[in-house]
């Protein structure tokens, strides 16, 4: 699978790199999104998309790399680095993100779906993130507040080619919610986001006996 998706973000570099490398810098889901009006569920929903997207610069760099990289390689290590190339995990890693035995994916299908844009030829427009969840792919969102924090599981599918489900964990930043934390037990990692900084991958501290 890691093999599969390398070639996919090389056909999509290739196919449309000019348009990648001319879109300004990914936005900040929880400017943009977390609006106070809506509710805690929706604010974090709205979020999913960007929050656990790769950025565009370092899409483009996966396609020069020369072997399937691992997450630790990047400064930014997002939910969707981490749920493309980490692994192998045991059996209860699948909850997480497991392919769809529906079909053969195809490289392009893949490509097309993690990065989409609109265009004619080869002049192409990216649509929002580079990102495995986008907002049309979720399926369900559990999500409860306990004072300034809100924590659930955010499931997605994607029909002939995967699904998943990732816990989260987010915190409220005055009138705001945002996303600060990834949890894939199943990998026994969690993916956190500093007040500013990028998003980096902590190893869970194993659960005692």
């Amino acid at each position: 699978m890691n093999g599969l998706w390398r070639v996919a973000v090389g056909v999509t570099v290739v196919l449309w790199g000019g348009a990648v490398r001319g879109i300004a810098a990914d936005p900040d889901p929880a400017a943009e999104d977390a609006k106070p009006e809506l509710t805690v569920a929706q604010q974090i929903q709205r979020q999913i998309p960007a929050a656990s997207a790769v950025s565009r610069k370092d899409f483009e760099r996966l396609a020069s790399m020369p072997a399937v990289p691992k997450p630790s390689e990047f400064s930014d290590q997002s939910l969707t680095l981490v749920l493309m190339f980490s692994g192998p995990y045991p059996k209860q890693g699948k909850r997480h993100f497991r392919s769809l035995p529906e079909g053969v994916a195809k490289p392009y299908e893949l490509a097309a779906e993690m990065h989409r844009t609109t265009g004619i030829g080869r002049l192409r427009i990216p649509l929002g993130p580079c990102t495995l969840i986008h907002a049309d792919r979720i399926t369900d969102l559990t999500c409860k507040v306990d004072g300034d924090t809100a924590k659930g599981t955010v499931s997605f599918r994607v029909p002939k080619l995967y699904e998943g489900k990732v816990d989260y964990e987010a915190h409220r930043r005055g009138e705001v919610w945002r996303i600060e934390t990834f949890l894939l037990p199943g990998y026994g990692q969690k993916v956190v986001r500093g007040e500013k900084g990028p998003w980096k991958v902590v190893e869970l501290e194993p659960k005692p006996k």
